[in-house]
């Protein structure tokens, strides 16, 4: 009997011993089989004997993979210079709420690594301009359960980006004074109690707006080193001085009834010239001579109706405020007019087509008020992705 458990104790230690050295083997057969696919996205020395990868990696990465292979004799870690020509791919980092508008700015395009990113500014300002032009309690917080159930049950940024849109609905229903189109004391105002005022409001925070834009074109143009562009561009520091001098004006016309000089136009226009003439100035001072390019009133023509445009188009914010509280008005006088039953289904009805008709198109205005009068003055989303190409090596 001791024999025979002795002889089973073998077989037992056998075993074990057989299975360790077969995971060994297996771990050992697939660490090879990496470093065998590794060796694709490398350059190989004609003496086969040094692999070299090249890529780009974050910095946080970049110093931990730095610090792991310190004290290893065979790697050699290098970073290139800064002056190397090679364009990096961007890699987007936000916070989670703002990483929602992600998917906005990648339809654009993704930014320069020279440029700012634009997602945090998507982000405020097309929840603040939705709220503004879908204001009611009720429909932004079905949007916001929409957005909710998207967001959990498919997983896509564009439920995050509903939630976000229909709690800033709310927040504006609040300040309107609407839920489900029935009215009560509002914390700021009703757009219809006074509809050119809504209007001259959505303009101003337009301009606003633009400006904003103009100084964001003005940081990108510094950290790239385009001086003039910064200095004399349509959208650069005598741009905002000129904009800036004209809603001066506009102002000081329309709204405080005062008179206009021809000295004081002639002021508020003189940085107009550094823009028609930026481009004979670059040519002057690159030591060109002070060569004429292009047509210089056609330019002038587009800019002056460029900065015209942008800014008359915020006035949909102001006339979708108003039309969404028209509309619910219109659904409210038919659902008097019935009987009991038939309130109830007009009112559920007109309620649910009114959030799909504003709600779609609102969503889509406030896109192409961020995409063609806020990016287009700052913004080029002309970058490539930050790509992982293996495990660890990025390309």
């Amino acid at each position: 009997m001791e024999e025979e458990i002795s002889a089973l104790t073998l077989d037992v230690l056998s075993d074990v011993c057989h299975s360790e050295k077969l995971a060994i083997a297996c771990a050992k057969v697939e660490n090879l089989y990496a470093a065998f696919d590794v060796k694709k996205y490398a350059s190989i020395s004609r003496g086969r004997r040094v692999f070299t990868f090249f890529g780009w990696i974050d910095a946080e990465n970049a110093n931990a993979l730095e610090s792991e292979i310190e004290s290893d004799d065979l790697i050699l870690f290098t970073r290139h210079a800064p002056e190397t020509n090679a364009r990096p791919p961007t890699l987007l980092k936000n916070l989670p709420v703002i990483r929602q508008f992600e998917f906005f700015t990648r339809l654009y395009g993704l930014p320069e690594y020279d440029e700012i990113d634009p997602t945090p500014v998507l982000a405020i300002t097309y929840t603040l301009l939705f709220g503004l032009m879908f204001g009611d309690i009720g429909h932004g917080a079905v949007l916001a359960l929409i957005g909710v159930f998207i967001q959990r049950r498919h997983h896509v940024n564009l439920g995050g980006i509903m939630t976000i849109a229909g709690i800033s609905a709310v927040v504006f229903g609040v300040l309107y004074g609407s839920v489900f189109g029935f009215e009560f004391a509002p914390l700021w105002r009703r757009p219809t109690t006074n509809i050119s005022e809504t209007l001259l409001f959505a303009t101003a925070l337009g301009a606003g707006l633009i400006a904003l834009s103009m100084i964001l074109n003005m940081y990108n143009s510094y950290r790239r080193r385009k001086i003039s562009e910064l200095l004399f561009g349509a959208n650069g520091f005598s741009g905002l001085l000129f904009y800036s001098a004209m809603l001066w004006l506009f102002f000081r016309f329309f709204v405080q009834g005062l008179s206009i000089t021809l000295l004081v136009v002639f002021v508020a226009a003189m940085p107009l010239a550094f823009i028609c003439f930026k481009h004979p100035m670059e040519n002057f001072f690159a030591g060109r001579g002070f060569m004429l390019t292009g047509n210089i009133a056609i330019e002038l023509f587009e800019t002056l109706l460029t900065y015209a445009t942008n800014t008359i188009s915020f006035v949909r914010v102001g006339a979708f405020a108003v039309s969404h509280a028209g509309m619910m008005h219109v659904v409210l006088q038919l659902s008097q007019s019935t009987a009991v039953t038939q309130n109830i289904l007009i009112l559920i009805f007109g309620n649910a087509l009114v959030m799909l008709i504003e709600g779609l198109l609102v969503g889509i205005q406030v896109l192409r008020l961020d995409f063609y009068e806020i990016f287009s003055r700052f913004y080029k989303g002309t970058g490539k992705p930050f790509k992982s190409s293996y495990n660890g090596i990025e390309g």
